[in-house]
Formats: structure tokens, C-alpha cells, sequence
């Protein structure tokens, strides 16, 4: 029998097909009614809600952040324990971070999100210490989007997910977030502002060069109408000095800020008015205490009512008045052109011309500072450091860079899963071995020079143990996954600028700049280094190889800082010592106009002192690179201290009629270079920085009285001219002050030496030998001074070896009025140098630095109060010089003719010539000089109890204001360890200034000269 013909229990075929077509189509439509698999799972969910939770917090810790240190910044770290963390470079930006952390820190640990049963938070490492500080201002960036939007980023966040409160997963993140806040801009703004009040005339626009400017106005008006005959006794009074201050001020606001104190700017004008009545009628000690009440009383109310209209002190909401332009001189063309020339046309005045003597050329010589330039960089005492450049030159970046690739997975399994059995239990055991393997290519960027490579295989084995169990029974299923890797661990190193060199200066291109070759010594030295730092440190290639197969990130780059050798050390310190003699005889010429309308030798005196050097764009080795920056490093320390250097010999062009008075009012019109951007005000309290004392009845953010201002001026030659023959005779010398030079000293000994050698006087002889005891214990303490030079200088010599040089050079001056000279123009500098020299045996380098040591200490030396000499001595012996001398040169005009009379004149004049003049002729001969010249020496400080720079927008402040940035005298403390106690970690500070200039005039000869001849040659305010 055949199937076919078998009938028994047979189901024919079509019932079959129709059964299975039923089933095909239920079974379809049941799993189609079901939810397809997940792509998200509530893990996935919770990370995601907690994250944006996150950054929630994080932007509004930002924002009040941003908010307090606007209120508060941190000017300056604080001598405490978190304080520490600041660096003193940045201490805002470092506060700013700290605070941002902080806040962050506290406010992350309140945020949580739930998916189902999977909860996940989000928090930082609380800072317990100040390393834990430092990193924490590491973890934060703080970046400017735009004038209002801030983008702050926080580092290295946990996230934590928990199912069921069991931990499942842990990660870390960065979350980044922008907020509206203008801070940073204010506070950018604010640090432009105090860069102008604190730089230089040399070095560019800012206070001194602009008030030394306004200062030579005053003085090239009212000078040559003193000259002329009007009645000014004081040509240059304090009050100028205050008015002029408040101008540059002005001026440096709308340089900085687009705009200016409205309330400031009024001020200045109720002053201005009040000085131009003061110079015509007589000076008093009230003025200042007046000029203060009238410039500031007036206009605290008027704040407040504008405030009250819209908050931003100017109906408009820009500041009331209007300042100087972004120009050095703050005047426009037209005004500097109409000069005095047009001012006056007639009389002596006329004949300084248009152009007077502001077109003489005046010489700057680079002289000692070259010395000076030299010692601050082998000390460490200047901008640069010797040390710390070389080792900057030698600081490379080492970078570790480990790749991983799969090579092979193999799975083995023991048996299969068994059916309708129950899966119990999964363990897995996983084993990682590492062996030896050749090393892939370098995956090192091409800039890096390799080190070392290493190969590394690894095989990662899993072994999954599954238990099934049904009615007792148990069965178990073995899963082995074989996963090999092949590992390349990498390490090289390039050189690279560290961050201590001053960013945009020329030192920081030459180390920019590429090596072109690595002796092997130095490549076996950074070798040894980089394998320490970031293969030994880490465990070695087999524990990275590990890591980096487990998914951890490994890659790592580390600062390599070497020590050059004593070799390079001396190349580079020989190589600076060369230009120093060079640079010594650099010059330039300039003149008087130039440097009144704001040009200056700084730039020709740079350009010729660049031009002693000019670094490749390549170097051979690390070690030309090093050289090479130490030589530019001293060209720019030489540079830094000519700009420091006033430009005391400048003298100013007519510049424009300021006024009936001789005082300008702000320019109404002026353009400016600065946009206001988002300042909306600015508000100085006091708004006019006034000599007299101000409290709270004038200033209301001053708390404790003070002078907002101070300022001391002195002319140098404060009497006028005698009649024409007491001008051949004499020069008139003024109330001495407590002390002079020691060369005033030593001239005039010598002239009372001379005296007595023609004519005995028991007057004269007796204040000549008190003059004399006097210099003779100033050549002592110059001696000593010089001794102690030696004593800190990097040659040793004994006590008794240093008073046998300072001896031997002293030595070659016979009399005391040449060694006071000597000490006095630093030839006995030079001298002791020498002699020094000789005693040590010391050549090259050695000698160059001691020598230069001597030479810059030399101003130094004659500065010591112990070396100069009591003024009331020096001044009674020049007047009984006088006096004796004025008395032979008319006995012998009277009784002689001719030549004889001319030789009695020349031998008298001899006698007191270096009696100081006022109002000193220039090369003066018996019966002519061609010219007057005076000057002021002037210096100014000062400050604002309360500066504030307001903006609209980002976090109000208070009712009616937007963000304010403000500079006061306050500390700055805040929770930083989340103990609910704020830690004190910097200080706030006034914005303060200090600047010492002087000006100077020249008028032509006459009887009246020029100059103060009030009595007064010092004028101090009463808060000096």
C-alpha cells in the first residue's frame, strides 16, 4: 500500500491550507496591535530631563554670579586660604569662576528627574580646600558672546542614574549655557579706563600724556603774558593743576566709555568759571574748600532729578555734557593753530613768533637706563627675568597619544539555550592580558617630534555562565567572546610658549617661533621627562594599553619645563650685555612741538633700538631660540623703561587761546573713536576730583572724609630777573628746600673756595668749612652706599676689600668739591667699578654685570637722603658767595675799564655760577643770553571714592538701573565650601591714578624772565 492509496485518519490537503491561512492571519493581527520595541529607555529619558534641569541651575547660578561680581569684583587676591587660588593676573575672572562654581555646586545638588523607576541627579565636587578651589576655577569658562550675552560653561558635572536606589550608571558631562549679562563688557571697559590713568607718556594716550599737554597750555599762555608784563605772580598754581586734572579725566572717559560723568562734566565747568576769577584776583586757602562746594554742591540734585525721569542721568538716557575726543592732544586743528601768535601781535610777546621755541630739537639719549634694563632682567626685578625666560625657551608641551583598534572576535558557546527552561542566573567573568606587539604608525600631529612608541596586544575575554533550572533540575549554557585589540602608544613633545611671557610682546613671537633641529642631549633630556610625566605616572604602556581598550580616555598632554644649560646661560646673558652697550649711546632728537602735540621720541628711540637686533623667523636649536629671546626680552625692558622715563625736557607749542584766563572748556563737538556700546552711564563719586576734603555733605558714597585729590608743584627757578647788571652778576638763589644734591652741595664749595682764594671773608670762611664738613659726611655715606652695592653684587669681596675700592676710586678726585661732582654724574660710579674689577679679577660676563650694577645704582646713590646735604649750609654759603662776589664785580666796575673790569666780572662770576638761577638764562655771558627757560615739575594723585559704569539690561541692580560694575574700597567675600560662611577671598579697590610730569617754557631774554614769584617755590595741597 502507498501513501496515496492509505485513507486511514487522512485530513484532506485543502482543510489544511485554509487552517494554516486562519492562523497566518490572527497571529499577524495580534502582533501587529502590539507596541513595537522601545528606542528609548528610561534611562535615556531621566539623563535627558536631568541635563536640562542642569542647565537651569547652572544659567541662574551664572546670572547672580555675573550680578555680585559686577557689584563687587575682586580687584586683587586676598592673603587667605582661598584667596591662594586667585591668580594674580586674572583675580576677577578667577573669582568670577569660583563664584560660579560655588553657586553651581550648591544648586545642582537640588535637581533631580524620575523616568518610571529610574531617578538620575546631577552634582559637582563640593570645594573643601584651596586645591579643590583651583580646580574648580579650572572647570569653569567664562566667555564674551557680545556686549549683553555671556556664555558660561561648567566642566566635569556627575550624572547619576539609580533604578530602584541602586546606582546603574555614572557619567560626566559639561554643561554650557548663555545669559544676558553685560559684566564682562563693564568690566572690560573699566580695566581700558585704568589702563589710560596708569600708562606712561612714553608708552601712548592716557593721563600723563594728556595732562602734561593741558599743563603746557596753562603755562605757554599765562608765561609769556607774565613775561609780557601783566600781573601773574603764579604761573602755574595748584589750581590749574586740579581744573586740568578733571579735564584729562573727562577726555580718558570718553576714550574708554563713548562717554562721560554728566555730573562730572558739569562740575568742571562751575570750577573752570571759578578758577578763571581766582586768577584775577588773589589765591587763598579757601579756594579749593569753595571750588569743591560750588562744582559738587550743585549738582547732587540734579542727579537726582534726572535719575528720577529715567534712571540713566540724561533724559535721552546717554550722560549729560560731553568730553575730549579719543586724540592725545583733545583739540581739534582749528583751535591748535590759532596759538599765541594770534593771541598777541604786539609788545615782547610777539617777538616768541608762531613758532617760538617749540622747534628747537631736544636730544634723548637711552644713557643708564640701558644699565638699569640690564640689571632688572639678570635680577628678575623688571618685566622679564633672564631665568625665567631661558626656562620659557626651553618649555615644550609633551603629549601622550594612545589608538585602539579591533583586530579579531571570536565566540565560542557550550551547548544552546534549552527549551522552556527558566534562565536563573547570568555571570560573566572578563580577563584582560597584554602582551608585546610591534607599534602601529605614529598617530602623533606632525608638529610633534615622537619620543617614544610602543605596541601593546590585548585580548579581552568574556565568559558568560547562563543557569537554567525546570522541576529541580538545572542546566547551564558557557558563552567565551575572545575580543583582540592592537594598541599604539605614542609619545612626542613641541615646543611651545608657556603663559607667563606677556601676550602680543616681541618675546612671545621669537618663542612662537619654530626650532629647526633637537640636539640629541636635549632630546634625551625631554625624553627622560616625558616618559616620567606620562608613561611612568600613568602605570606604563600596559596599564594605558588597559585603560584604552576599557574606554578610557588616556590621551594626555603635560607642560615639559627643562632647565637650559650654564652654557646657554652665559651665550644669552653675553649676547644681552652686548646690546647693553650699544643701546647706551642710542639717541634721538625731537622737537619741543612735537612732543606738546603729543608726538614723542618713543617710537624713533624704539625703532633705533629694535634695530640693534633682528630675530630670525627660524632657529637652529632651542638654544638660539633662547638667546634670541633673552636679546629681544632686554630690547623691550629697555623700551618699557624710556617709556617710564618723563619726558621731563619737553616743552610745549603755544597750543590753543584758552580763554580769557588761560583755561579751555571741553570741547562741545568733539568726535569720538568710541562707541558707548552698551554703557549707559557713567557716575564718579566725587564727580569732580577736587583738592579740599569732601565727606558724605558733598559726595554721598564717601563714608569717611578724604581728599579726593592731591597734587604738589614746584618751579624750578621761582624768581624773576634783576636789572640788566644784577643779571650780569648774579643769579638770584631761592628759599633752599630741607636738602639738596650732593653736586649742588659740591658747586657750592667750590665757588666759595674760589671766593675766599680772591677775597678773605670770615663769613664766608666759616659757612665754607660747615659746607665742608658736610660733604665730606655725604662722600662717606655715598662710600658706604657704593659698598653695599658690592656687598649685594655677584662677586664676593671682603669687608676690607670693599672699602680698598671704594677708597681707591674716590682717590682720583683730589678735593671734595670734585668727588661730590663725581658721585653726583656718576663718574665715581664708573670708578668704583673699575677699581672693583681690578681687585676681583673677574672678566666676561661677571664683570660685565658687576659693572653694569655700579653704573644703574648711581642715581641711586646720590638720591639717598644720607648723601645729600642740608640745604640752609649750602644755601649760606651761596648767598655769602654772592654777596662777597657781587661786591668785587661792582667794586670792579665802578673802579675798572675795559678788559681789566671784563676779567674781574669773569673771575667773580667763576665764583657763583653755580648758585641755581630762577628762571635760568641759557648760556649766559656777561651782558647777553639768548633765552629764559623755567619749568614745574608736577605730580597729581588721586581717586574716586565710589566709580560706577551702569548698562541697560542683564540683572537689575536696584530700582530704575540696569548691571553696574563698581570700583571702591571694599573686601569681597562669599560661600565658597557651602558652610553657609562667606570666606574672604580678595579685595575691591578705588579706582586710583598717580602721575609726575613736568613742563617747561623758554621766553627770550629780558628783566622780567618768567616764572613764580609769589615766594612760594613748592605748592602742596593739604591732602599730600
Amino acid at each position: 500500500m502507498n501513501v496515496a492509496d492509505d485513507e486511514r485518519g487522512r485530513v484532506p490537503f485543502a482543510l489544511v491550507g485554509v487552517l494554516l491561512l486562519v492562523a497566518s492571519a490572527t497571529t499577524t493581527a495580534s502582533l501587529a496591535g502590539q507596541d513595537p520595541a522601545p528606542t528609548r529607555t528610561r534611562a535615556d529619558r531621566a539623563a535627558d530631563r536631568v541635563e536640562t534641569g542642569a542647565s537651569v541651575a547652572v544659567a541662574g547660578a551664572a546670572r547672580t554670579a555675573l550680578r555680585a561680581a559686577a557689584r563687587n569684583p575682586v580687584v586683587s587676591p586676598a592673603d587667605s586660604r582661598y584667596g591662594a587660588a586667585l591668580s594674580a593676573d586674572s583675580p576677577f575672572r578667577d573669582a568670577l569662576a569660583l563664584r560660579i562654581y560655588a553657586r553651581a555646586e550648591r544648586a545642582l545638588g537640588n535637581v533631580t528627574a524620575t523616568a518610571g523607576n529610574v531617578r538620575a541627579s546631577v552634582s559637582l565636587t563640593r570645594i573643601r580646600s584651596p586645591a579643590d578651589a583651583e580646580r574648580a576655577i579650572d572647570r569653569v569658562a567664562v566667555e564674551q558672546v557680545n556686549d549683553s550675552l555671556v556664555r558660561v560653561t561648567v566642566e566635569d558635572v556627575r550624572v547619576t542614574l539609580r533604578r530602584n536606589g541602586r546606582v546603574v550608571s555614572r557619567s560626566r558631562t559639561n554643561v554650557s549655557v548663555t545669559v544676558e549679562s553685560a559684566t564682562l563688557e563693564l568690566a572690560s571697559r573699566v580695566s581700558r579706563f585704568e589702563a589710560l590713568l596708569d600708562r606712561g607718556a612714553l608708552a601712548g594716550p592716557g593721563l600723563d600724556r594728556r595732562l602734561t599737554d593741558f599743563l603746557h597750555r596753562v603755562v605757554w599762555l599765562r608765561g609769556p603774558m607774565q613775561y609780557a608784563g601783566l600781573p601773574i605772580a603764579n604761573v602755574l598754581a595748584n589750581r590749574h593743576v586740579e581744573l586740568m586734572t578733571n579735564r584729562a579725566l573727562l577726555s580718558l572717559q570718553r576714550s574708554a566709555f563713548g562717554r562721560v560723568d554728566g555730573d562730572g562734566s558739569e562740575a568742571y565747568r562751575s570750577a573752570r568759571a571759578r578758577v578763571g576769577v581766582t586768577d584775577v584776583v588773589a589765591a587763598t586757602e579757601r579756594a579749593a574748600t569753595d571750588r569743591a562746594t560750588a562744582a559738587l554742591g550743585g549738582h547732587r540734585s540734579a542727579r537726582a532729578d534726572s535719575r528720577t525721569r529715567d534712571g540713566y542721568g540724561g533724559a535721552d538716557g546717554s550722560a549729560r555734557g560731553s568730553g575730549d575726543a579719543d586724540t592725545d592732544a583733545g583739540d581739534t586743528d582749528e583751535q591748535s593753530n590759532r596759538g599765541l601768535g594770534g593771541a598777541v601781535s604786539t609788545g615782547p610777546l610777539s617777538r616768541l613768533g608762531a613758532t617760538g621755541s617749540g622747534h628747537r630739537s631736544v636730544p634723548v639719549g637711552v644713557n643708564v637706563t640701558a644699565d638699569r634694563a640690564f640689571v632688572g632682567l639678570v635680577d628678575g626685578s623688571g618685566r622679564f627675568s633672564l631665568d625665567r625666560l631661558l626656562r620659557a625657551a626651553y618649555t615644550a608641551v609633551g603629549r601622550r597619544t594612545v589608538t585602539v583598534s579591533r583586530v579579531d572576535t571570536a565566540v565560542d558557546r557550550s551547548g544552546r539555550a534549552p527549551e522552556n527552561w527558566s534562565l536563573a542566573e547570568t555571570t560573566t567573568d572578563r580577563t584582560t592580558r597584554v602582551s608585546g606587539q610591534p607599534p602601529a604608525s605614529s598617530p602623533l600631529p606632525g608638529d610633534y617630534r615622537r619620543t617614544s612608541r610602543h605596541g601593546r596586544r590585548v585580548v579581552v575575554t568574556e565568559e558568560t555562565v547562563r543557569r537554567y533550572v525546570r522541576d529541580g533540575k538545572e542546566r547551564t549554557v558557557t558563552e567565551t567572546r575572545r575580543r583582540t585589540y592592537r594598541v599604539t602608544v605614542a609619545v612626542g613633545f613641541r615646543f611651545q610658549q608657556p603663559a607667563g611671557v606677556p601676550a602680543g610682546s616681541d618675546v612671545e613671537s621669537v618663542l612662537a617661533n619654530p626650532v629647526a633641529r633637537v640636539t640629541q642631549a636635549l632630546r634625551e633630556r625631554i625624553s627622560a621627562r616625558a616618559t616620567r610625566q606620562l608613561v611612568k605616572r600613568a602605570g606604563g604602556v600596559d596599564s594605558l594599553a588597559r585603560r584604552a581598550v576599557a574606554g578610557e580616555q588616556v590621551n594626555r598632554d603635560v607642560l615639559l619645563r627643562l632647565a637650559p644649560s650654564d652654557a646657554v646661560r652665559e651665550r644669552a646673558l653675553a649676547a644681552a650685555s652686548a646690546l647693553r652697550d650699544r643701546a647706551w649711546n642710542v639717541s634721538a632728537n625731537v622737537s619741543m612741538a612735537e612732543l606738546a602735540s603729543g608726538d614723542t621720541p618713543a617710537d624713533e628711540l624704539r625703532n633705533r633700538v629694535d634695530g640693534l637686533y633682528g630675530a630670525p623667523g627660524t632657529h637652529a636649536t632651542a638654544g638660539g631660540r633662547a638667546v634670541a629671546a633673552v636679546r629681544v626680552a632686554y630690547l623691550e625692558a629697555v623700551a618699557e623703561r624710556l617709556r617710564s622715563r618723563q619726558a621731563n625736557a619737553a616743552l610745549s607749542g603755544s597750543g590753543a587761546a584758552l580763554g580769557a584766563h588761560a583755561i579751555e572748556d571741553v570741547p562741545r563737538a568733539s568726535p569720538t573713536k568710541v562707541d558707548a556700546g552698551s554703557v549707559a552711564s557713567v557716575d564718579g563719586s566725587p564727580a569732580y576730583l577736587t583738592l579740599a576734603e569732601v565727606d558724605s555733605s558733598l559726595a554721598p558714597a564717601v563714608e569717611t572724609s578724604y581728599h579726593p585729590l592731591a597734587a604738589r608743584n614746584t618751579n624750578w627757578f621761582t624768581l624773576p630777573h634783576g636789572d640788566a647788571a644784577d643779571a650780569v652778576l648774579s643769579r638770584v638763589f631761592d628759599d633752599p628746600p630741607r636738602t639738596v644734591g650732593l653736586g649742588t652741595a659740591g658747586q657750592s664749595l667750590r665757588a666759595a673756595n674760589r671766593t675766599l682764594s680772591v677775597a678773605e671773608n670770615e663769613t664766608l670762611r666759616d659757612r665754607r668749612d660747615r659746607l665742608r664738613g658736610a660733604v665730606a659726611e655725604s662722600l662717606t655715606a655715598a662710600g658706604s652706599a657704593y659698598r653695599s652695592v658690592l656687598y649685594a653684587s655677584n662677586v664676593s669681596f671682603t669687608v676690607a676689600e670693599r672699602r680698598a675700592v671704594t677708597r681707591r676710586a674716590l682717590d682720583r678726585w683730589p678735593t671734595l668739591a670734585a668727588r661730590a661732582k663725581a658721585v653726583a654724574n656718576g663718574s665715581a660710579a664708573r670708578a668704583v667699578g673699575v677699581a672693583a674689577v681690578r681687585v676681583a679679577d673677574v672678566t666676561g660676563t661677571r664683570r660685565d654685570v658687576l659693572l653694569a650694577r655700579l653704573r644703574a645704582a648711581a642715581p641711586t646713590v646720590v638720591a639717598r637722603s644720607s648723601v645729600e646735604v642740608e640745604a640752609e649750609l649750602v644755601g649760606a654759603a651761596a648767598r655769602s658767595v654772592r654777596s662777597v662776589g657781587r661786591a668785587l664785580a661792582r667794586e670792579a666796575l665802578t673802579e675798572a675799564t675795559g678788559a681789566a673790569a671784563e676779567r674781574v666780572v669773569a673771575r667773580a662770576r667763576r665764583s657763583y655760577a653755580s648758585v641755581t638761577p630762577a628762571g635760568l638764562p641759557l648760556v649766559p655771558v656777561p651782558g647777553y643770553w639768548y633765552a629764559t627757560f623755567n619749568a614745574w615739575s608736577v605730580s597729581v594723585r588721586g581717586s574716586w571714592a565710589r566709580f560706577a559704569v551702569r548698562a541697560r539690561g542683564g540683572s537689575p541692580v536696584g530700582p530704575g538701573e540696569g548691571t553696574a560694575y563698581v570700583r571702591e574700597e571694599e573686601p569681597v567675600a562669599f560661600d565658597v565650601n557651602g558652610d553657609g560662611d562667606p570666606e574672604r577671598v580678595g579685595r575691591n579697590e578705588r579706582l586710583s591714578f598717580e602721575v609726575t610730569t613736568t613742563v617747561a617754557i623758554v621766553v627770550p631774554p629780558g628783566p622780567q624772565g618768567v616764572g613764580d614769584v609769589d615766594g612760594q617755590r613748592t605748592e602742596t595741597s593739604s591732602g599730600w
